[in-house]
């Protein structure tokens, strides 16, 4: 799902998929939109807006990202980042001993990417023990959340546990 539009609606059409994706409506299903990113050295780092799958039991998650330049390549490698951040104050370097994990990628039209994400990786953003997703293709740069209209996107499919009786 791409959306073409300016920087004011762009973000109250994400708001509002957000929003009713993960309501009671449709609470299988959510489009978690990028709050910051930063390139660091040869990686993309994303976070993303994660409070309204908090406790979900995931099923799927997958990445929906923008090659800006170059040719993008059958698989990317992912870490998770632990340390503070922000786009402001991006780390200088990556941590010495990240641990990164293969992901297959699927070739979208008009330069889109889907990543297939790990649920143990997934699992750790949602939890918070992770405050973010680095991801690293070489051979390609892509678009962080700088033109909203390329904006990555984490798609997560689950279930939300049922309330307390």
């Amino acid at each position: 799902m791409v959306w073409r539009a300016s920087g004011k609606l762009n973000f109250a059409l994400q708001a509002l998929v957000t929003f009713f994706s993960a309501s009671a409506l449709a609470a299988s299903t959510a489009v978690l939109e990028c709050t910051a990113s930063a390139t660091v050295e040869r990686a993309l780092l994303a976070g993303f807006r994660t409070s309204v799958t908090r406790g979900w039991k995931v099923e799927k998650a997958s990445l929906l990202l923008h090659v800006k330049e170059g040719g993008a390549r059958s698989s990317v490698k992912l870490a998770l980042f632990t340390g503070a951040w922000s786009e402001r104050e991006p780390p200088a370097r990556l941590p010495a001993g990240m641990k990164w994990t293969e992901a297959t990628t699927e070739k979208q039209p008009e330069g889109w990417l889907v990543i297939a994400i790990p649920l143990r990786v997934t699992q750790a953003l949602l939890s918070g023990a992770a405050s973010g997703l680095l991801i690293e293709g070489s051979g390609f740069v892509a678009d962080g959340r700088q033109r909203p209209q390329f904006a990555p996107y984490l798609i997560v499919e689950g279930r939300v546990p049922s309330p307390p009786k």
